[in-house]
């Protein structure tokens, strides 16, 4: 088995066909598994999950999840158990991801991103080019600004640029996974940057995926200021299990999305929160170099002035 597609799918009744379909007709010159988490949904995922695994027996893997098995994270419900034991039950070389809202439009999508990957040893992942679906209307997604196609994990630390439809990699084996893999609230990008730790990431251009954007969506359904929050726990979380360049690069990170909070308190007059903010910086980053923040206020000082006029 040279490739498993690991598809995770929960409450995506009005998608998962389309996902299934769309890895069924995969045209490749070797065989590939499709293994499909259903993580005890009730709008009927499960049930097509189930015809699908009856109508191609010789494809498909089933596993039907539990509610008890699922983990909480930092008080919230979360597909991780689902997530890793579908990676643990891969056996393929390499590792395809799809969530069951999203599709592959390229029926040569692993054909192009394993001969890629076989032609190259240095390569640990291989990321193909992503669109937007939202309403039935396609845009694209510029994954990576700039020619470059080869990717260290340095530019990972900096920004996440691999959407998990686009994702194919090296089959590492998962009998043992890092702890931070069960408590981060971000499991993709965690996932991503272990990968790339063992390799360069290359940014295939000619393959396509799409990722669909919907009232459902796992970020469409968090506000802005929770998505930043959910990374900032995770960079919080990660930053020690690395050092050097990737470690710098993740701190980085961490100082863009602190830099974001703090404009948009500003912007929305939220003194008490900016307030409660800076007081949550020199708790969490003791560590860094506090001349960062002191900068940081020094430039948005006028905008300051203006909110805590605007209190009074």
């Amino acid at each position: 088995m040279l490739v498993s597609v690991c598809l995770q799918t929960y409450q995506q009744a009005a998608f998962i066909r389309q996902a299934i379909d769309s890895v069924l007709a995969q045209e490749t010159d070797f065989p590939f598994e499709i293994l499909i988490g259903e993580d005890d949904s009730t709008d009927g995922t499960r049930e097509i999950c189930q015809e699908y695994a009856q109508r191609f027996p010789e494809r498909i893997r089933l596993f039907l999840r539990h509610e008890s098995e699922k983990i909480y994270i930092n008080g919230v419900k979360t597909g991780r158990f689902n997530f890793l034991s579908n990676l643990q039950a891969a056996r393929g070389k390499y590792i395809a991801l799809l969530d069951g809202d999203d599709y592959w439009p390229d029926t040569r999508k692993l054909q192009k991103q394993v001969d890629a990957l076989e032609k190259n040893p240095s390569l640990s992942i291989c990321f193909s080019q992503v669109e937007i679906e939202q309403d039935g209307v396609l845009r694209p997604y510029k994954a990576v600004r700039g020619k470059k196609v080869i990717l260290s994990a340095s530019d990972l630390a900096l920004n996440c640029f691999i959407q998990t439809c686009a994702i194919l990699f090296r089959n590492p084996g998962f009998a043992q996974v890092p702890a931070h893999f069960y408590e981060t609230p971000v499991l993709d990008y965690a996932l991503y940057l272990d990968l790339a730790s063992r390799g360069n990431i290359l940014y295939l251009k000619g393959a396509k995926a799409v990722y669909r954007f919907h009232a459902q969506g796992f970020w469409t359904l968090t506000q802005k200021e929770d998505q930043v929050r959910k990374l900032w726990l995770f960079l919080d979380r990660v930053i020690p299990e690395y050092e050097g360049e990737v470690q710098e690069a993740l701190v980085t990170q961490r100082h863009r999305l602190i830099r974001t909070l703090v404009k948009r308190h500003i912007r929305f007059g939220e003194k008490q929160k900016l307030a409660a903010l800076l007081k949550e910086i020199e708790l969490r980053c003791p560590e860094e170099n506090p001349s960062f923040f002191y900068l940081m206020m020094n430039r948005l000082r006028y905008q300051l002035k203006g909110l805590f006029k605007k209190s009074r």
